[in-house]
C-alpha cells in the first residue's frame, strides 16, 4: 500500500483537525434567543421538588398539608383511602384545615 506524499498526509490531517476543531466548537457554544449580547437577565431554573411550604409539605409534588392526620398528603390519594370524592371542598373537611382565602 502507497502512502501519501508528506504535505499531502499534513493537509489532510489539517482539514480533519480543522473540522473536529470547529464541530466541537459549535456543539459547546450555547444557543441564546436574546439577540441583546450585553443582557445579563437570567432566570433561575427551580428544581421539580424543591419547593416546600411551612409543613414541609412539596406543593410541585402533589402534596398538601392535612392536620387531621397531622402529615403531608396528596388529596387523591387520602380520598380514595378514606372513601370521599376528591374535591377541594372534601379535602377541607376532612383535614379540618382552615379554607384559604384567595388573593385578591
Amino acid at each position: 500500500m502507497r502512502s501519501l506524499p508528506p504535505t499531502l498526509h499534513q493537509a489532510a490531517l489539517a482539514l480533519c483537525l480543522g473540522t473536529a476543531t470547529l464541530l466541537l466548537t459549535a456543539c459547546a457554544t450555547p444557543h441564546s434567543t436574546n439577540n441583546s449580547p450585553h443582557s445579563t437577565h437570567h432566570s433561575p431554573r427551580q428544581l421539580a421538588g424543591a419547593d416546600r411550604d411551612p409543613h414541609g409539605c412539596i406543593p410541585s409534588a402533589g402534596y398538601l398539608w392535612c392536620q387531621k392526620t397531622a402529615n403531608c398528603q396528596r388529596p387523591w390519594e387520602l380520598a380514595a383511602q378514606h372513601g370521599f370524592a376528591n374535591t377541594a371542598e372534601n379535602w377541607q373537611q376532612f383535614c379540618k384545615n382552615p379554607p384559604e382565602n384567595p388573593s385578591n
